[in-house]
């Protein structure tokens, strides 16, 4: 655990150093190795502690999840404000270069994300307004594309964007893409030039 992080579970806020000590376990070994009692450990509490706060491995998993969906909301929202040109093709496109670095970024945390669905029982609402947010973002951007199209073209759209982003995330994590992290933003748009242009060819002419 940081020093910040213990500084704050001396404040009280030990839920917050739980889920910081997560992304750390998850990073060194994964999914398959991350256990709530070690995590206790390494935060220096009992695991009871840790129960309180997160009843099992997939509450705090989930957690750890809804927290990368909302940051990953904030990174696309504000690459897209930042947009030099108010255009739809360079604002989709910063918008899969903030999805891009962030995959690549929070690895540990883009894993869980995207791993195993953690709330199919439902049992995870906040889990579900996370994802629901990023999609909006993503989806009020498709929107300015073609305002009167079906709210299912939209859908469809914002998957063809995710598949193209998410599968070039997962080509440089397990390095069939090296791109080196330098270059990362203008490779990104290299490869998602062709994608958005398509998507955006195909909504104007559905409108």
């Amino acid at each position: 655990m940081t020093a910040e992080a213990r500084d704050r579970y001396h404040h009280g806020d030990l839920r917050n150093a739980l889920l910081e000590g997560a992304v750390q376990l998850l990073a060194e070994g994964g999914v398959e190795a991350f256990t709530l009692r070690e995590l206790a450990r390494r935060v220096g509490v009992n695991h009871r502690a840790a129960y309180r706060h997160f009843e099992d491995k997939r509450a705090i998993l989930a957690a750890v999840a809804a927290d990368g969906y909302r940051a990953l909301a904030a990174k696309m929202r504000a690459a897209v404000e930042a947009s030099e040109r108010d255009e739809q093709l360079e604002r989709l496109l910063s918008m899969g270069r903030a999805y891009i670095e962030f995959g690549v970024d929070e690895r540990a945390r883009y894993e869980v994300m995207f791993g195993p669905r953690l709330n199919e029982d439902g049992r995870f609402p906040d889990l579900e307004a996370a994802i629901s947010e990023s999609v909006r973002v993503l989806s009020a951007e498709l929107r300015r594309v073609a305002p009167d199209v079906p709210k299912e073209k939209i859908r469809d759209s914002g998957i063809a964007f995710l598949s193209a982003a998410h599968g070039f995330v997962t080509l440089r994590l397990t390095r069939r893409v090296r791109a080196r992290r330098e270059l990362l933003p203008s490779y990104a748009t290299t490869v998602l030039r062709p994608v958005v242009r398509g998507i955006i060819d195909d909504l104007a002419a559905t409108a």
